[in-house]
């Protein structure tokens, strides 16, 4: 029984490859999971005089290290002081044959404000420079899946425009000129994305307030802050998020991943049956129910002096490994639960009435389909549980041992009952 049983957890496998290829095809139409990573002001800074003398030659600091000077591609950002997003999603299934994948559109409301820190003036930002800074925001994995992107800045409408330097993001003008150490660059804007599986952000602000509202019932809060505040309700979920930056050094911030000590928080859109994972489960139990079941033929059979053949064993252990490939079958179109429910029947009918056959006994039967009934329903509990699956599975199997043991003993091993 080993043997079908290593066959159906591959196809199992099968099954489960070909649904996340199925998926992909479905998002990939439709967007990726979302990263909204965003907003930063990037200043591109030019050396001075002093330092773009010295670019020729090996500086050596007072601890005897090499010190790379400023070149004219380095750059300065700035991360928002407050950034605020109140986001609208609203999530539907999408389906491709028996499979199917759950995609959303979110409306999101972008606002908050820059402070210009003190660093601008240590490395000795000129005109010319700051009349090339600009705003640069990435909202999303897929740039074709942003829609009617806008930002105001100072109560001045911009027009974002796909960034020329990194394929991914948007970005705009920003006018820094007149402007000093402390002032306040105040900003809002409306983004639509398009996305799957999941919707990100990134606590680029001091602090960084994200409000989600959806139609979706079954989220799962992921990242690196779990939501201040959540409700969830038959007609969907909101929750709120306010989370501080950490370990950002904004003379070298990166712009490109912001992966500078930073951890994304969010809400993941998952399927809320995984057929695929509780067939697995399932067939870990195959060997438990094979080896119970023999053995309660084998005490019934020995309690009543009718022979069973090695052929009527093989028979009911394929019937056994059957039911798993029923399982997975009607898993894929309907409700786990049910699934399981209507393969037990049909694999403790089938066994009942062949050994109402065998034993011609129609009573003894029956009593054997009644206990198949039992150990599959424990088998069932074990996978609708989780944490404790093991302390009731444990617990289980110990009294089912405990009934074999005592049941074994009114067996005469030497012929006959006692």
């Amino acid at each position: 029984m080993l043997i079908p049983r290593i066959i159906i957890g591959v196809l199992i496998d099968e099954r489960e490859d070909t649904a996340r290829d199925a998926k992909y095809e479905i998002t990939a139409n439709w967007g990726d999971e979302q990263l909204v990573s965003g907003l930063v002001i990037e200043i591109p800074a030019k050396p001075t005089v002093k330092q773009a003398t010295q670019v020729k030659e090996q500086i050596i600091d007072d601890d005897g290290e090499a010190i790379t000077p400023l070149r004219e591609t380095d750059k300065i950002y700035i991360t928002p002081d407050e950034l605020n997003y109140n986001c609208n999603i609203d999530t539907k299934e999408l389906h491709r044959s028996i499979y199917k994948a759950v995609v959303f559109t979110s409306d999101i409301d972008m606002s908050g404000t820059f402070v210009l820190p003190d660093y601008i003036d240590s490395r000795n930002i000129n005109e010319y420079d700051i009349q090339k800074a600009k705003i640069t925001i990435r909202l999303g994995a897929r740039r074709k899946m942003v829609k009617k992107t806008r930002l105001s800045i100072d109560g001045k409408d911009q027009k974002l425009k796909l960034d020329g330097s990194y394929s991914d993001y948007l970005s705009c003008p920003v006018d820094l000129s007149g402007l000093l150490k402390g002032d306040t660059i105040t900003f809002s804007g409306k983004a639509t994305l398009k996305g799957s599986n999941n919707l990100r952000f990134l606590p680029l602000g001091n602090p960084t307030t994200v409000h989600i509202t959806s139609n979706y019932t079954n989220p799962s809060f992921q990242g690196g802050n779990l939501p201040d505040e959540r409700e969830i309700t038959a007609d969907g979920f909101t929750s709120e998020w306010t989370v501080f930056a950490k370990n950002i050094n904004p003379e070298e911030f990166p712009l490109i991943g912001y992966d500078d000590g930073l951890e994304s928080f969010g809400v993941d859109f998952i399927v809320s049956v995984d057929q695929y994972t509780q067939n697995s489960r399932a067939v870990k139990y195959s060997f438990l129910i094979v080896v119970l079941t023999f053995v309660t033929v084998f005490i019934i059979e020995n309690r009543r002096r009718t022979p069973i053949y090695w052929l009527h064993y093989l028979l009911i252990g394929f019937a056994i490994m059957l039911f798993y490939v029923l399982l997975l079958s009607f898993s894929e179109y309907m409700l786990f639960g049910w699934s399981y429910l209507i393969a037990s029947i049909m694999t403790i009918g089938l066994i009942t009435v062949f050994l109402a056959g065998v034993l011609k006994e129609r009573k003894t039967a029956i009593v054997i389909g009644l206990i198949l009934t039992c150990l599959y329903a424990f088998i069932y509990v074990l996978l609708s549980l989780e944490t404790m699956s093991l302390l009731v599975g444990s617990i289980g199997l110990f009294i089912i041992l405990a009934v074999i043991m005592f049941a074994s003993l009114k067996i005469n091993w030497q012929g006959g009952e006692k």
